[in-house]
């Protein structure tokens, strides 16, 4: 089989992102623990079609599997989300999806409005 080609450190960082263990990778994976040890630290490599369900897993492209670096993941809106005086900082998996359904959500509409030639709204 041939191995993809991927980035130990982006194996980390989408296993960590998404909130998982090494262990709770591996149950997911259905694979030993030790194989996801061994993808992360760079002494193996996952096949094409173990990086396509790793990347599925943990909700990133498959593409970002093979970046140099994370991405800079930003909200496209303020956070003014805290807890007391301090901001959270992080954003869940879940919150990130929901914003993005909701823009995606806001654009269909828009496009809808100029198709019906509704007044544009102030």
């Amino acid at each position: 089989m041939v191995e993809a080609l991927v980035n130990p450190s982006i194996l980390a960082w989408a296993r960590e992102r998404a909130g998982f263990t090494v262990s709770k990778m591996a149950e997911k994976l259905r694979i030993k623990q030790e194989q996801v040890e061994a993808w992360e630290t760079g002494d193996s490599k996952p096949t094409f079609r173990q990086a396509q369900k790793f990347a599925d897993k943990t909700y990133v492209p498959f593409g970002y599997l093979f970046l140099h670096e994370p991405p800079q993941e930003e909200l496209p809106i303020p956070d003014l989300r805290t807890i007391g005086d301090h901001p959270i900082g992080k954003f869940s998996l879940d919150l990130k999806d929901t914003i993005r359904s909701t823009f995606e959500r806001l654009a269909w509409y828009k496009d809808f409005c100029r198709e019906q030639d509704l007044p544009r709204l102030n």
